[in-house]
């Protein structure tokens, strides 16, 4: 009900005044249905990823409480009040969080690989790479994680991505 509705809206006034229409309106045109599914994809893809990561995060800190009172004292120190404010410049100066966010994400990805394509010709550790050639990169510690239940084996160490 609110989906048809949306789709009438968009339909009715487009999204873009310079004439080119956006993806989803382009989408709709050729079939609604896919508009549809693809909407829906981006809206639960993106709601997953970032809840898993957050639970990875969450985790972590609570599985070390050591790292989360470092972290605690970090934040405090940039966000002395509850009335504090925290801007993109507070952010900065917390490469802490950055940090432990990092590293819940090595250990837990998310998804297990993504691709990539390069955008020149390039060599990586010795091996030619054409451009526009896709790559796909697969997460081994997520890999290995499933099949032997490394999670004991792989301390959650956030200071080892403080640098990247």
């Amino acid at each position: 009900e609110h989906t048809e509705e949306a789709m009438k809206k968009l339909e009715a006034s487009p999204s873009n005044t310079e004439g080119e229409a956006g993806l989803l309106e382009k989408l709709m045109k050729i079939d609604k249905h896919v508009a549809f599914v693809m909407v829906l994809d981006a809206l639960i893809a993106g709601i997953d990823t970032t809840a898993t990561g957050m639970v990875s995060t969450l985790y972590g800190l609570a599985k070390n409480p050591e790292k989360q009172e470092i972290l605690r004292q970090e934040v405090l120190r940039i966000l002395p009040e509850k009335s504090s404010k925290l801007t993109a410049q507070s952010l900065n100066s917390i490469p802490y969080l950055r940090a432990v966010i990092k590293e819940a994400l090595r250990l837990n990805p998310p998804i297990n690989g993504n691709t990539r394509a390069a955008g020149q010709d390039l060599v990586l550790k010795g091996y030619q790479i054409p451009k526009d050639v896709r790559e796909f990169f697969l997460s081994l510690s997520s890999f290995f994680q499933k099949i032997f239940l490394l999670d004991k084996h792989l301390p959650f160490n956030p200071c080892h991505c403080s640098s990247r």
